[in-house]
């Protein structure tokens, strides 16, 4: 299989007045074309600062992160906005929704920033909220929000999605539905999907996992059979 990222001790590192902060450190490891990929570890362990990096968010203190064989940080500040907008979408733990537009029209947000939307009513319908699409985001549960927001991302048809914490707030039944669409989009859209996560039972639906600590990836392994999302429990 063809790798959409390759990186080459890559780290990123703080600077805090007279110390220095590692927040990733020789992160080195190749992420296949279409691939689920969870990325697991306790909070500080370096799982957002790789997020950020690979969805170039942030830049590289040192080593080399390649998209599709191309060196992000070769990449100006208008291919990187390029790179963002059109190959790469982010769901973040907090929603970011604007509040003074109906749910539909958030996800059409997503959707306008690119030449090859999906479409937005099937989106809508995938996530479960295509009876809520005229409602307001003051009008929706934490959990409805959450699937506005991974609508939204989702829209936009990027190779990528990158999941901060998609489901940290969400309990299980609505996890599920969640952890649910994300697979789908994987599965059917052939879409490469990273999942930040402490928690350990959603690594049973990846294809690989990236274990953290420190920094550092302690781990990479394959999972030879994942499950379904609505297997995953907690």
């Amino acid at each position: 299989m063809d790798p959409i990222f390759r990186t080459e001790k890559l780290s990123r590192l703080y600077q805090m007045g007279e110390v220095t902060v590692p927040a990733l450190v020789d992160a080195t490891f190749e992420i296949n074309l279409g691939e689920l990929v969870v990325i697991l570890g306790p909070s500080g362990s370096g799982k957002s600062t790789l997020l950020n990096l690979l969805g170039g968010l942030d830049s590289a203190t040192s080593g080399h992160c390649y998209y599709r064989g191309q060196d992000l940080s070769s990449f100006n500040e208008k291919a990187l906005t390029n790179y963002r907008r059109n190959a790469v979408g982010f769901i973040f733990q907090f929603y970011n929704l604007l509040p003074a537009l109906t749910v539909r029209e958030n996800v059409e947000m997503g959707a306008t920033l690119v030449k090859t939307p999906l479409d937005i009513d099937e989106v809508l319908e995938h996530v479960g909220l295509a009876e809520r699409a005229s409602h307001f985001p003051a009008q929706l549960s934490g959990g409805e929000q959450q699937r506005v927001a991974i609508a939204r991302a989702a829209a936009k048809n990027p190779d990528v999605l990158l999941c901060d914490e998609p489901t940290g707030a969400l309990d299980l039944s609505i996890g599920r539905k969640v952890l649910d669409f994300l697979q789908k989009f994987n599965q059917e859209q052939g879409k490469t999907v990273f999942i930040i996560t402490h928690n350990g039972a959603i690594a049973q639906m990846a294809h690989r996992v990236l274990v953290m600590g420190s920094g550092r990836i302690v781990e990479n392994r394959i999972n030879a059979q994942p499950c379904a999302a609505e297997e995953v429990t907690w």
